[in-house]
């Protein structure tokens, strides 16, 4: 499960939040990363590499 918001100002992108989550018989786990428009676009690589370490 994935939900991404991104957050306008005067229709102006300024902040996007992503949250991963994962839920199994009696757990649930989220992943969270939120940034500033042009932070959150630069590091979705680093991101990605982070969440395929996870072992959930």
């Amino acid at each position: 499960l994935e939900s991404t918001c991104v957050i306008t100002e005067n229709g102006r992108h300024v902040l996007s939040q992503t949250l991963v989550g994962a839920v199994d018989a009696d757990k649930a786990y989220v992943f969270s990363f939120a940034g500033q428009a042009e932070a959150y676009e630069a590091s979705k690589g680093e991101v990605s590499s982070v969440r395929d370490t996870l072992k959930l």
